[in-house]
């Protein structure tokens, strides 16, 4: 069973137990529009609880599971090809007056490559995956209280990891930052406090010669330990 059916299938049994639900029929170039609409959507002047269905020909490019006229749990988008491009799990919150994202949200390409994997509660991201076309990863961040984060990226062409990031609550740089250039070469390194830089800080230019070398210490006064002509390759 590959993944454009598996969905369907689930569907089809909970109609089958459910004994109420209803499939009914949308163009393409509504989807997006009855989505994004703030009115319930409706048939017959009834908000619609079912499953929307938009096709391109005999092709299905969009389904969307709805309750009481609501987006509530599957919303999946497909390529021109069949292949499917993006899932997610929406719901209504009725608070903010808005659909979110509550549950994961996947991205594919053309190929059949997922690329994309992030996991929303309540419409705020906690954990985000990307992947390159070849499935090699590209991205991988967690988030926490307030603007925490940390995160690491790789260069899609060569496969090096390219970032190492990290931020405390109030969005400030905290513990090991370092960035590569593309072929895995180490360019900074620093170490943050509550936003402070503390400790040897370095950078180096693409060829792996140091630039400057700094040392901050936890009251923020920085003494230069080394720097090296900027020209220099």
């Amino acid at each position: 069973m590959n993944r454009r059916t598996a969905p369907l299938l689930a569907l089809c049994i909970a109609a089958a137990l459910s004994g109420c639900a209803s499939e009914q029929e949308i163009s393409a170039d509504e989807a997006n529009r009855i989505l994004r609409q703030d009115a319930p959507y409706t048939v017959e002047d009834e908000p619609f609880s079912g499953t929307l269905v938009a096709r391109r020909g005999d092709q299905v490019v969009f389904r969307a599971e709805y309750e009481d006229g609501r987006p509530a749990g599957l919303v999946e988008n497909f390529h021109d090809n069949g292949e499917l491009a993006r899932r997610r799990q929406l719901a209504w919150d009725e608070e903010k007056g808005t659909v979110v994202v509550d549950g994961d949200e996947e991205l594919w390409n053309e190929d059949g490559q997922r690329v994309m994997l992030a996991s929303s509660q309540d419409g705020r991201v906690v954990k985000l995956e990307r992947w390159c076309d070849d499935g090699d990863p590209a991205e991988r961040a967690s988030y926490g209280e307030g603007q925490a984060m940390t995160r690491e990226a790789w260069d899609c062409e060569t496969g090096k990891q390219v970032t190492q990031e990290s931020t405390n609550a109030e969005g400030q740089p905290e513990g090991e930052q370092k960035t590569w250039a593309p072929d895995g070469t180490l360019v900074k390194h620093a170490r943050f406090v509550a936003g402070q830089p503390e400790g040897l800080q370095e950078t180096w230019h693409p060829n792996g010669q140091v630039t400057m070398r700094e040392l901050a210490t936890r009251h923020g006064m920085i003494e230069l330990v080394q720097m090296l002509d900027q020209s220099a390759r």
